[in-house]
């Protein structure tokens, strides 16, 4: 926590870190992985110094939501919500157990390790952001050439698959389907591609119900005992 202890900004546990990324830090549960949503601000891939209270709860909430309500399309890794921190102690061995912070409830889950596959797996619905700035300068997204006329946040008659690379440091790239195929082989790439859209088009139809848009998204995967299983956090804004 940082001065103001509402707002968490980092974490410093007792355990072996995994990775820290720009909003989530993860570490090392022997075979498993718990991830902690904190209140760090990331924008245009900078990390800001504030933080917003009760960020990561939200987020780390919404992700558990719809891993639930779409493990039907496609398992994935989340293995368990910690909503009461002593639940933890189910996923360390004994002499590994340590005075858990109260923090941690609400925001954090333990998932299962998996291999990443490189690709962040990006679908559109609507024709909103960095897709209608390209639509504007030569009628396409991520070259994928679209009907003339539309108008902006204007709904696509069928979601895009618009795959990019996920860099570590600065921007990720568009990538072709060829591309994604030399990455991960073609029957993950086509894989991919269905599983994205079939999750995103559940999604933003349950949302719609409910008055929500989820304009776009991004996904990630990994692959668990060789199956492909969604990962890292779902349909947050």
């Amino acid at each position: 926590m940082n001065s103001r202890s509402s707002i968490l900004i980092n974490t410093d546990l007792p355990l072996p870190v995994f990775y820290r990324g720009k909003v989530r830090d993860t570490y090392e549960l022997d075979n498993l992985l718990l991830i902690i949503t904190t209140d760090r601000i990331s924008a245009f891939d900078v990390v800001l110094p504030s933080g917003i209270p009760g960020k990561g709860r939200v987020l780390n909430q919404i992700s558990v939501f719809w891993f639930n309500q779409t493990s039907h399309l496609l398992p994935n890794h989340l293995v368990a919500a910690i909503d009461d921190v002593h639940h933890l102690g189910n996923y360390l061995p004994t002499e590994s157990r340590f005075p858990y912070p109260s923090y941690l409830a609400g925001r954090s889950m333990v998932v299962k390790k998996v291999k990443r596959i490189p690709v962040e797996c990006v679908v559109r619905g609507y024709l909103a952001g960095s897709g209608w700035a390209e639509y504007q300068q030569c009628g396409s997204v991520s070259g994928i050439t679209l009907p003339k006329g539309l108008q902006q946040s204007q709904e696509l008659s069928q979601p895009l698959f618009t795959p990019t690379t996920k860099a570590e440091t600065g921007h990720d790239q568009p990538l072709t389907m060829d591309e994604v195929k030399g990455l991960v082989g073609e029957a993950i790439a086509e894989e991919l591609k269905e599983k994205s859209l079939a999750i995103y088009s559940y999604g933003r139809e349950y949302a719609k119900a409910k008055g929500i848009i989820i304009a776009d998204t991004k996904m990630e995967f990994g692959l668990h005992d060789d199956r492909l299983i969604l990962i890292d956090e779902l349909l947050t804004p």
